[in-house]
């Protein structure tokens, strides 16, 4: 497990585009890295609807469970041109995460192991 080579590999992968990284140009990714796990704290296709959203956050989900790393964070659907929280939360269920609802509805997913 390494947060380290997960980063080196996220920067390698996503271009800085004005003090944000950018997937393939389209999708706005921000990320915190801790220890043992990441953060994600943003994930915003420019062009809503048309799945790069889903895309990008495939290739996330594999690199990190290329380098074993956690990815946690919150659901929040940003305003109405985007996703609607149950979709949203549908979303990341459909990608690998947990969803628990507190005081927050906060997402999880375990690294898995590559076939």
């Amino acid at each position: 497990m390494s947060v380290r080579s997960f980063m080196v590999e996220y920067r390698a992968g996503t271009e800085l585009i004005t003090f944000s990284r950018f997937w393939c140009k389209c999708v706005n990714i921000s990320i915190a890295p801790h220890r043992t796990w990441i953060t994600l704290c943003r994930i915003e296709a420019i062009n809503a609807g048309n799945g790069d959203g889903g895309r990008a956050l495939k290739w996330l989900c594999w690199l990190a469970d290329k380098h074993g790393v956690r990815i946690s964070g919150m659901a929040d659907p940003f305003g109405s041109r985007f996703l609607e929280l149950e979709k949203l939360l549908d979303w990341y269920v459909r990608h690998g995460f947990d969803v628990t609802v507190s005081d927050c509805y906060y997402i999880d997913r375990e690294p898995r192991e590559l076939k």
